[in-house]
């Protein structure tokens, strides 16, 4: 167990971390778009949803305020 958790943090150590990006970036992006960042930051989005919605949905994960 213990060599599964050096494992893993070696491994998080090469992984790219995603970058930080403005909501109006945001605001210009497509759904789609707006779901692969979502994505990228490990958050799924429901693009059924307005796309104001999204955008305020991610904008929150991204900097932490649930």
């Amino acid at each position: 167990v213990k060599g599964d958790k050096m494992f893993s943090f070696i491994t998080n150590l090469f992984k790219p971390k995603p970058k930080k990006i403005s909501k109006s970036r945001l605001m210009t992006m497509t759904k789609r778009e707006l779901e692969n960042v979502g994505r990228k930051h490990g958050i799924e989005l429901d693009r059924r949803y307005l796309k104001d919605d999204l955008v305020e949905q991610l904008w929150k994960h991204i900097n932490g305020k649930k």
